[in-house]
């Protein structure tokens, strides 16, 4: 982490279980099944329902996971720490304090299609969209 990452910031979710085996593969079939309602975006039944744990860091962790673990940004909350009323003309609105992210992605050369996730979404992208980009 470049900068210490509390849970207004938004910090990483993770649904543990979901990267293996038979809860990895009911997991990933719920998410596919998820298409949204006119009023919420695709997957929003599956996340409002998946147990998950948030990664809090300090400046200077790093976190390691693997790529098929289900995992979104979570949402920026305001900061307890800001005395709205006081701080009302403050720059940066205290609901949209920024998280600074540096990731490394990278693949072992022996990993075939099943372990690279390429058979759930497409060469490990969760957004099909991305796949197709080449």
């Amino acid at each position: 982490a470049l900068q210490n990452i509390a849970r207004h910031q938004g910090p990483t979710r993770f649904v543990p279980g979901t990267h293996h085996g038979r809860e990895g593969e009911d997991a990933h079939i719920a998410l596919a099944n998820d298409t949204g309602t006119p009023t919420q975006p695709v997957g929003s039944a599956y996340c409002k329902g998946a147990s998950s744990v948030v990664g809090l860091l300090s400046e200077g962790d790093a976190m390691v996971f693997d790529s098929r673990t289900h995992h979104c940004g979570g949402p920026y909350l305001p900061n307890p720490d800001v005395d709205v009323d006081r701080d009302r003309n403050c720059h940066t609105a205290p609901s949209q304090e920024e998280r600074v992210i540096f990731a490394i992605s990278f693949r072992h050369a022996s990993a075939n299609a099943s372990t690279a996730n390429a058979n759930k979404h497409g060469e490990g992208s969760i957004l099909p969209e991305l796949a197709k980009r080449r």
